[in-house]
Parts: structure tokens; sequence; C-alpha cells
């Protein structure tokens, strides 16, 4: 039947069908998600309400408990002597303020009556009552139940109030004592709950929504009673109970047959729990299932009525549709039927419209077009493989050629009419037939590109290398169809790689030799390498050998002199010894710049990172120079313009830096004035920067004098160093600490004018507290005194000298001596190792360079000692070398001092080490950290 039907009938058919089945299972899906959705709010519903309610009764109870917490707290309750008429006046007046209090009363410790509302019940004895036996031990709730004896003597209340039921209340009555004189008792109208049902009802504004509250054993108590027996189902009010935890997932668990027959969505809830009275009371809600689901069926009944409607709408308006749209597809289909048939068929209709037809009409002459554009580049592709300057050959896949074009009948040297139905060898005229077969039919058989280079001769006789490249093409089924050809006449290419590979074959030979000669060239750098290492710390060597031997008789020197002007009264005496002394500090003063030039060549200048008071540097540079500057007669100013004059680096070699350029202009300054100045200046790209300026108005320095002056050795004149002596080392060692703390060093001068030398230093601010700041404590009189004066008032102790050179013997006695110190001597070290271990001693001064033995293993001999672990060793030496001073603390000892010996440093360091005056043998004296 339904092949009688056209296609536009059969369509519309389909999709009135279609849509028939759709309007059905949208009904259908509609009032299902429509019904639970109404379940769901339904069941919100009653639960909100039910829980409200249960809340309701829960918070009436706690306050009527509490009302009787109360009154048995009241005087005129706890009094045990006071009038009834009192008491019962007070019970009047809560139940005046409360008139569902039914009755209200009070007994005394046996259970008798004392007071009560109206004076019912007064004077009987309730003792064997079980609200009296409760309420005595403390607060009693009871369940509801029916009234007797009072349901005759109390008026009547509600309508749901027959028959009379009240829920006992009761407290223990308490004394002054803490003992329960009695019991405060009420029996509460249950038409409390009868009203709060009603509320809950009112605010719901549902009339049919049931509403019951349920004793613990399922009776009703107030509403309509869902079980139809006055005893109450409590196996059904389980059962509700436990469908209510967790609450219910689907329709089904909504839903409860009840025993009128019909089905009601049922939720239950309870009093919350809290700390108050428990009455295992039951609040119950429900509504027909008929009246919560009749919304989703009427919703569902519309829908399915309107869907029926627009589906036969639809289905006609389709029917029109289709036959409007599809006769332009019967016109195109009848045109592609003459297109098939090789008749004249002119172009595609055009049908106007963005629909599909003119789509599929669109599409088809973009296919035609398409055909054409395939053709025309088909075309070109000949046209380029004519034109194309290589060889180009088409094969059979047995190596037949098909076609070629002019370039590879031009490599062949035949005309392009003889080549086809001929094999590619016997047309290239190539020498090994059968490799090339071989290589074809590698192609043929794996479908992968071949490569090869063949000798060949031409049919003159020439002979000529040809490079071939071999392609297959394939259909869809995977079968050789084809196989391409490109020839190229490689012949010169391969003359000049020849020539290249003789080329390349001598540059590696030139590459061997040239490596060999690298190869002793390394190996000579190496040993001049260390060679200069050696070298190098021959020099290390030499200079501290050199230094100790210097400084040791330097130290009898300054030490000798020391002592002497201490002693001496005669004022010639005294000038000689200054003058002496002088020499002495300046011969030092070379010795030291030396070892820093050294140092800093041999890279072994070690720099500290301490926080330091840029102003106390300052300071301490012009007191150095102040003698001097008084003495020519020059004016000393200082100016430090700084926010934060705390700063940290190495103020150690910044000092020296700047007793440098202040010696030079005391030296070089006749008369006039020395300024040292502070400044930050920040640079246009980098951190700041201080700049140390220090301007005198001496002699000035010329353009080429000024060219030379930082380097080692070199002064502005050889004239200047006659007249006013120096080594031309401070300004080279001052240029080369600045460069090591990342710095800038220069002069600006000129002849007759004065110098300013200045350095620009990045100094960072103090990270820590600055010493000095506020709430740090000020030095006591005791701590401003020299240390000479402080070691004399701290007594007497006895120290080990462990010294080889008599002179330095004597020094170091005088100058322990003139403070108080007995002094042992030890000639070396291995003595000095037997003294601690027979004798005891407060510290020992170990000297390092010793016959016999040294201080380096005398020093850890004495630690092993039980008596020398704790006892303080101060190392003597005269190497200048940072490193040495790791050495001594690698040895165990505490400290070392530098020789010469100054009398103050020596002190400063025995006051620092020695024990208290007081204290037990030196070996039991807490041991500092080491020096660092």
């Amino acid at each position: 039947m339904l092949s009688r039907l056209d296609l536009r009938q059969r369509l519309a058919l389909a999709i009135g069908a279609l849509g028939l089945f759709s309007t059905l299972g949208l009904s259908e899906l509609a009032t299902q998600a429509t019904r639970r959705q109404v379940e769901a709010d339904q069941q919100l519903l009653l639960q909100t309400v039910a829980q409200e309610m249960a809340a309701r009764l829960g918070q009436d109870l706690d306050l009527r408990t509490e009302q009787m917490r109360w009154l048995s707290r009241q005087p005129v309750v706890t009094d045990a002597g006071a009038p009834p008429a009192s008491k019962q006046a007070a019970l009047e007046t809560l139940q005046a303020s409360a008139p569902l209090y039914a009755w209200i009363g009070i007994t005394d410790a046996d259970g008798r009556i004392v007071a009560a509302t109206g004076g019912l019940l007064a004077g009987r004895d309730v003792a064997g009552r079980d609200w009296f036996q409760q309420g005595r031990r403390g607060l009693f709730v009871g369940d509801a139940h029916e009234a007797y004896l009072l349901a005759k003597l109390l008026p009547p209340g509600g309508p749901e109030a027959a028959p009379l039921r009240l829920v006992d209340i009761a407290v223990p009555i308490v004394d002054g004592q803490g003992r329960t004189i009695g019991v405060a008792a009420t029996h509460l109208n249950l038409e409390w709950a009868h009203q709060v049902r009603r509320q809950m009802l009112a605010r719901a504004s549902a009339a049919d929504i049931d509403l019951t509250l349920l004793d613990h054993a399922g009776r009703r108590l107030s509403g309509p009673d869902p079980w139809g027996r006055p005893e109450g189902n409590l196996p059904a009010l389980q059962a509700l109970r436990a469908a209510a935890m967790p609450p219910p997932r689907g329709a089904g668990e909504r839903f409860w047959a009840w025993a009128d027959g019909r089905s009601y969505l049922t939720v239950v809830a309870s009093p919350p729990e809290d700390d108050g009275p428990q009455l295992a009371w039951t609040v119950l809600a429900r509504r027909d299932q008929a009246t919560v689901l009749a919304p989703a069926h009427r919703l569902g009944r519309g829908i399915l009525l309107v869907g029926l409607g627009m589906t036969a709408i639809f289905a006609v308006m389709l029917w029109l549709i289709l036959r409007h749209e599809l006769a332009p597809l019967a016109r195109v289909g009848q045109w592609l039927q003459r297109v098939r048939r090789g008749e004249a068929a002119g172009p595609a209709p055009v049908v106007g419209g963005q629909d599909e037809v003119a789509s599929f009409a669109r599409s088809l002459g973009a296919l035609v077009g398409e055909l054409q554009a395939r053709h025309e580049a088909l075309r070109l592709t000949n046209r380029v493989v004519e034109k194309a300057g290589q060889g180009i050959a088409i094969c059979d896949p047995n190596g037949r050629l098909l076609r070629a074009n002019p370039a590879f009948c031009q490599l062949a040297a035949q005309p392009g009419d003889s080549l086809p139905g001929r094999h590619l060898g016997e047309v290239l005229g190539i020498v090994e037939r059968d490799a090339l077969d071989a290589g074809l039919r590698e192609v043929v058989a794996f479908d992968r590109a071949w490569q090869g280079e063949r000798v060949a001769r031409r049919l003159d006789g020439s002979r000529y290398d040809v490079c071939l490249n071999a392609y297959a093409l394939r259909d869809e089924a995977g079968d050789t169809t084809h196989l391409i050809v490109m020839a190229e006449d490689v012949t010169e290419r391969r003359r000049a790689a020849a020539e290249l590979d003789r080329h390349r074959y001598h540059l590696e030979e030139l590459l061997v030799e040239r490596t060999a000669e690298l190869r002793q060239a390394n190996a000579e750098l190496g040993d001049a390498r260390q060679a200069a290492e050696r070298a190098n710390r021959a020099k290390s060597e030499f200079l501290a050998n050199m230094s100790h031997e210097i400084r040791t008789p330097l130290n009898a020197i300054l030490g000798k002199t020391h002592l002497l002007q201490r002693a001496a009264q005669d004022e010639r005496l005294r000038g000689s010894l200054d003058a002496i002394r002088s020499a002495g500090q300046h011969l030092l003063a070379i010795v030291n710049d030396v070892l820093d030039l050294s140092k800093i060549e041999a890279g072994k200048m070690r720099l500290e990172a301490v926080d330091f008071d840029v102003g106390q540097v300052v300071a301490q540079v012009l007191d150095l120079v102040a003698e001097r500057a008084d003495a020519k007669g020059l004016a000393l100013h200082a100016q430090v313009r700084l926010a934060a004059p705390w700063r940290r680096g190495d103020a150690l070699r910044l000092g020296q830096v700047l007793l440098n350029f202040a010696s030079n202009a005391v030296k070089f300054t006749p008369a006039g004035e020395v300024r040292v100045s502070v400044d930050e200046v920040q640079p246009p790209d980098g951190p700041p920067l201080l700049r140390f300026e220090v301007r005198d108005t001496g002699i000035g320095l010329a353009p080429e004098q000024q060219a030379r002056l930082f380097q080692p050795f070199e002064q502005a004149a050889t004239a200047t160093a006659r007249e006013h002596g120096g080594t031309g080392l401070g300004l080279a060692i001052s240029r080369r600490l600045t460069l090591l703390m990342g710095g800038r060093i220069g002069v600006d001068s000129r002849p007759g004018e004065g110098s300013c030398f200045w350095v620009e230093l990045p100094l960072p601010p103090a990270e820590g507290r600055p010493p000095g700041a506020p709430g740090e404590a000020a030095p006591t009189g005791d701590e401003r005194d020299s240390a000479e004066q402080r070691l004399r008032r701290r007594g007497p102790a006895r120290v080990l000298l462990a010294e080889d050179n008599p002179i330095n013997q004597e020094v170091a006695i005088g100058l322990l001596a003139d403070v108080g110190i007995d002094v042992d001597i030890a000639e070396n070290g291995r003595i000095a190792v037997e003294r601690v271990r027979t004798g005891h001693y407060d510290l020992v001064l170990m000297d390092m360079q010793m016959p016999v033995m040294d201080g380096v293993e005398a020093a850890g001999l004495i630690r092993s000692l039980p008596q020398g672990r704790r006892l303080p060793i101060l190392a003597l030496t005269a190497n200048a070398y940072d490193e040495f001073g790791d050495t001594c603390r690698a040895a165990g000892m505490d400290d070392h001092l530098g020789k010469p010996v100054e009398p103050e440093a020596l002190y400063r360091a025995l006051l620092r080490w020695l024990p208290p005056a007081a204290s037990a043998p030196a070996a039991d004296a807490a041991v500092p950290p080491l020096a660092a």
C-alpha cells in the first residue's frame, strides 16, 4: 500500500507518525517529571509542617518545665513555715499566666498536698503517685494520660478535650540546706497540643492535610485517628519511623496504604533531642495521593492534547512544503539523466535560495568545474615534464618505455618516436643491465624508491655516467601500474667529486699534523702552568719565610724599644727610642705592603663582610695621621653625609685605602688642609655607591704622573721619592683592594692646585642592629680603661711561653711581668708539652716555628692531654698570610697574634682568654669559641 504513495506522501506520513509517538513519549516524560517534582514539593511541605509542630511542642514543654523550676525556687515555696494560703496564691498567679495548667500543687516531703490551685486535692496523700516518686529525685515529665479524679472537679475543655488528658510535670523543692522538702507538680492540659496542631494547619493553608499527634505506643493524642482503633498501632509507627531514616528516594517509598483503603503521602517527625525533657511523641502528617498527584495528571493530559493537535497541523504543512520544495529536485534529476545519456543537456538548472536543492545544484556545478581544473592541471604537468631539464621517462612494470620527455631523448641521443616499447637499459646504453633490472624489480616488489649510478655508452660509443631514480605508481588495489624514472648525466659531477676527494685526503693529512702540533703545545702549556704554579708556591713560601725572618727581629726591636721607653727617664734617650720605634714601624709597613701585594697577586686576599660605622672608620684614619698633620700645621676635616652611616663590608681594607690616601695627602701638602668626605651616589645603572674623597691643597699631579700613579713601585717623580720617601706600593694595593671590593678608584688633580683621591664602593646598609643603637647598655668605667690597666687589676696568673728566640723571650717576659703575670719558658714544642703535662698553667703562648718540635705539633699533643683539653693556647706567628690562622685553629689553638706583637693587642688577648682570677685550674675553665 505504501508503494503506491509518492515520496511526498510517504515522508509526510512517516514524519506525522514520528510526531505522534514523540508527543506520547513527551507527555509521559512530562507527567513523570512533574509527578516526581510534585511529590518532592508536597513531601517537603508535609515534613516542614510536621517538624515545625514537633519543634513547637518541644519548645512549649521546655517553657513549662522552666516555669515549674522557677516556682520550686520561690521563697514562699521553699519556706516550709510559709502559710498555705500564700503558697496557694503563688500557684494561682502562675496558673493565671498560663491557663493550660489544669492544676498546680505543692506537697511536703511525705507526699501530702500542702497547697493547690483552687484548693483542689488539698490535704490529699499522693505519696504513691508516680509523679511524686519521680519528682523527688529530679525533673519528671510524664506521658499524656486521662484524668479521672480531676475530670470531675475541673471545667470541661475544648472540642478535642474529651476525655480530659493531662501531662504531669514535677520538680523537687529544695531548701537552703540542700534538703528535698517536697515536690512542685502540675497537670498540663493536652488542649495545649490541640492548639499547636490547629495553628500549624492554619499556617500550612491546606485543609486536606491530616496532622496527628501520637504517643510512644502510637495512640492518638490529637488530630484524626489514622489507625481506626483506639489502642494505636505501634508496629506501623515503627515502620514509618524507619522509612523516614534516611528520607525516601523513590516514589514508591513516599506513599503508604492506610486503614481507609487509600494511599497517602506520609511523613513523621519527633520533637528535637536536647538537654530538656523528652516525650516519645510523634507528629504524623499525610495527604491523599489523588490530591497530591492531581496537578501532574492535568499537565500530562494537556500536553498530550496539544501534542496531537500540533502533530496533525505539522503533517499537513509538511506535505504542502514537500510538494513545493521537491519540484526543483525533480528537474535536476531529469537533467542528470540527460547528462548520463550523453545528450547535449546544457548547464545545470539553477535554483535560487539557500535550501538543499540549491546547494545540490551548486555542488554539481562545482564538481564539473573541479574536473575541468584537474584536466587543466594535468595538461600543465605534461608541459612541465616536457620543459624539464632532467630526463623523465614513464615505463611499464617491466622497464619498457611508454613515454619520455625531450631531456631524456637528448640524454640517450635518440629520437623520441623510436623509444616506446624498448627497454630502459637498452635506450640509455647501460653497461650493467642486470643491476638495473634488479633495482627496478625491487621498486615493483617493495614500493620504495631506488637510486643508482651506472656507466653507460651512447650509440656513438661515447662513455658517460648516469644517475637513475625510479618510483612506482600503484592503483587502488596496490598493484604497480607504471614506473617513473628520472635520469641525469653526472659525468662532470663525479669528476669534480673525485678531485674533491683528493683535496680532502690532503686536508686530513694536514689536520693530523696540526693536531699533533696542538697536543705538543698543550703539553708544553701544561708544563708551563705547573712550573708557574710551582713558582707561585715558591714565591709564597719565600715571602712567608722572609716575613718570618723580618718580623722576628722586628718583634725584638719594637718590643725592646717599648720596654726601654717605659723605663727611660732621659729626654734625649726617649727621643732616640721614638726614632727607633718609628723606623721599625715604617719597616713593618713596607713589609706589610709587600705581603699584601703578594697575597692579592696570588689570589689569597680574603675580604670580610661585617657591619661597621663609616664615620668611625673615617675618624680612626684621621687619628692615625693627626700627629703628622699637627707637626706640619695642617687642618684636618671630615664630612660624612649619609642617612645610614652603618654599612656592611670590609672595614679593615676600606680603612687601609683611606689611610693611604690621607697619609699621602699629609705627606705631599706643605700647608693648608686635608678634607675627607663621604657621600652616597647613584650611578645610571646599578645599586647606590659610597664615594670617599680625600682632598688636599698640596703640590698636585700632572696628567702623565696620574697615568702611572696606581702601578706597583711607581711614584709621581724620582725627586718626590727622594724628598718624601715611600715605595710606591700603597696606591697599587689600594687599587687592587678596590677592585676586589667591586668598586672604582681614581684621582683628580692639577699641578699646584692640590689633589682629590676618590674611591667608590658598593657598601649596602648594615643587616643587624648597629652596636650602640638605642636599647644597648653603655660601656662601664672598667671597660673604658686600657687592656693593660684591666689586666693589672685582674691579679696574678701563670703563663707558659714556648719561644726559641732569647730576645723575644726577654721581650715577652718584660711585657707580661709589667702586668703581674708569672712566665715559664719552653725553648721548643717538646719541652712545652712536658711542662703542661707536669705543671699547671692558665694559658700557653706558642711560637709556630721552633726547633725539635714546632707549635702545630705541640698544640696537638697538648690537646690530647687531660689537663690540656680546655687550656687556652694562643699562637705567636710571624707569618702574615690569612690561611695560617686556619692552620692554627685546625691544630687546636684558640687564637693567634702576629709578630711584632703590639703590647695592647697582647693584653687584650690575655684578658679574653685567661680564666677569671678566682677560678680553679685552667683545665676546668670554659672554652670560648675559636677566633675567626
